[in-house]
């Protein structure tokens, strides 16, 4: 369950990179005097489709991440295991608003930091 998230979350991080590039490619050009209107105008809607993809796709991995701790959460045995999630769950609600206003970067950072979360919430599973 957790080792699938962190695969989820790894892949997608490696393509959200491409994407956020891109984005921030068509953000300059938008704000190029050298742009014709007609373009700006598809660049924007372009970006603003592509955004939105982005955020719903963070916003899928909230919700794996929230399933998968609504199951811990129930077993006091995975009581360690379940607050390590929910930091998880907290980097990736924060990377959705990051990603939402614009500051790619920071979701990305945010990214990152679920993957450490789901990689520790699995380390604390290993039997000794």
């Amino acid at each position: 369950m957790v080792a699938d998230q962190l695969k989820n979350a790894t892949k997608f991080l490696y393509i959200y990179g491409k994407i956020a590039n891109g984005l921030e490619i068509n953000e300059n050009d938008i704000k190029s005097k050298e742009t014709s209107a007609a373009v700006k105008a598809k660049l924007t809607a372009k970006n603003n489709d592509i955004k939105n993809m982005l955020v719903s796709n963070i916003n899928d991995l909230r919700i794996g991440l929230d399933a998968i701790a609504r199951k811990f959460q129930t077993n006091p045995k995975l009581t360690v295991q379940y607050l390590k999630l929910t930091i998880a769950i907290e980097a990736v609600t924060n990377a959705q608003q990051q990603a939402s206003a614009g500051r790619y970067d920071d979701s990305g950072k945010a990214l990152i930091a679920v993957i450490e979360k789901l990689t520790d919430t699995i380390m604390s599973m290993r039997m000794p």
